[in-house]
């Protein structure tokens, strides 16, 4: 009998969580598997992937507070093997509502931040470390996109270690290279020119305090004035970095894309990817760019890339999370000569879809 799995996330805006979210209802195995989706709220660009043999029930909360009611009763309707959430809250919401699940319901949580580091943010951060260490270890199974993630919940919140598992987030490897052929929107090719791209950085990303942009900009002051940034992403700082960019006087020297739908595209028009987090789980468009054949630069923690980039083959490090060191690597990486062609074959051999979905199978198999 195929095990049924109820995948619930607010959304499927177009964010990390929710493109592997609508990865993985995708391509699991229909021969072992039955995946079904829950939105709190039925929206987001990743909606137009999610397979026609896959049920979409929209839970109609607009904010996740009013959810555990409806969650309860569906998840009691629909009697699933297992509950599958991720995102913090979300993940404590399905956790408390657990002692109301039927007694053969298994849930598996998706952990998709450095915990410790983004409670540091919350105004009642000391609260929900308590919550954290109360609830994670009643999960019958915690997914986390790192080694260096996973040593953070098992020193700084008494998880069982036997609960976690490290699982990095899947990428389309050969559909992200067809898309990087793809042309760019027409408005925003007018302003690029594939001739400067030596001196061009990348950057993808939600345009939030913890994405780190703000350093990407000031550490343009470091740089040689022929450097410039294509930043494409949209956040409530977007206001705050153009003015950051333009009392700094890189307002020329920062082109502000938006919201890309296709991202991919825009690789041919740089030849680096800073991915300047001040903290990430994972980092799944920095894994992006490499199967695309840009090396990148990104902090070295704490985030993932110390996993993912392996300094002189496929990008380069700052071990100090402020401008001028980031400013110093982006410099190692624009004077050093890459392979493209070896940086996307490594990237696909670590991280495509082909070789992470047998892995979430594998927890949702033996939960």
């Amino acid at each position: 009998m195929k095990r049924k799995v109820l995948f619930i996330i607010p959304s499927l805006s177009g964010g990390g969580a929710e493109r592997v979210f609508s990865l993985l209802v995708r391509h699991l195995d229909r021969n072992e598997f039955d995946p079904r989706l829950a939105l709190l709220k039925k929206e987001g660009p990743f909606l137009a992937d999610v397979p026609e043999d896959v049920e979409v029930i929209d839970l109609k909360c607009e904010k996740s507070r009013y959810s555990p009611v409806k969650i309860i009763r569906l998840v009691r309707q629909m009697q699933p093997d297992i509950v599958f959430t991720t995102l913090g809250y979300l993940n404590l919401i399905s956790l408390m509502a657990g002692v109301f699940y039927p007694k053969t319901v298994k849930t598996v949580i998706r952990e998709s931040t450095y915990v410790s580091e983004s409670l540091k943010l919350e105004k009642y951060g000391r609260l929900f470390v308590r919550l954290y260490r109360r609830l994670y270890k009643k999960a019958d199974r915690i997914i986390c996109l790192s080694e260096s993630m996973k040593g953070d919940l098992l020193s700084r919140f008494d998880i069982p270690e036997g609960r976690v598992t490290m699982i990095p987030n899947p990428v389309e490897y050969h559909e992200i290279r067809r898309r990087a052929e793809a042309e760019t929107e027409p408005e925003l090719a007018g302003k690029l020119d594939e001739t400067e791209r030596e001196r061009t950085l990348l950057a993808v990303g939600r345009l939030e305090y913890e994405k780190g942009h703000d350093l990407l900009i000031q550490a343009l002051a470091f740089l040689p004035k022929d450097v410039r940034v294509i930043l494409a992403g949209s956040g409530s700082r977007r206001e705050d970095l153009e003015k950051l960019a333009e009392s700094g006087g890189f307002r020329d020297r920062v082109i502000f894309a938006g919201f890309q739908s296709n991202p991919f595209s825009l690789t041919r028009y740089a030849s680096v990817f800073v991915f300047p987090s001040r903290y990430e789980g994972f980092g799944s468009a920095l894994v992006e760019a490499l199967a695309c054949g840009l090396p990148a630069v990104s902090f070295a923690g704490p985030t993932a890339a110390r996993e993912i980039i392996r300094p002189g083959f496929n990008g380069f490090l700052s071990e100090k999370i402020d401008p001028e060191h980031l400013a110093e690597a982006i410099g190692k990486a624009l004077d050093n000569e890459f392979d493209g062609k070896a940086i996307a074959g490594d990237a696909e051999e670590r991280f495509d879809v082909r070789r992470i979905i047998p892995r979430y199978e594998d927890v949702f198999r033996h939960v």
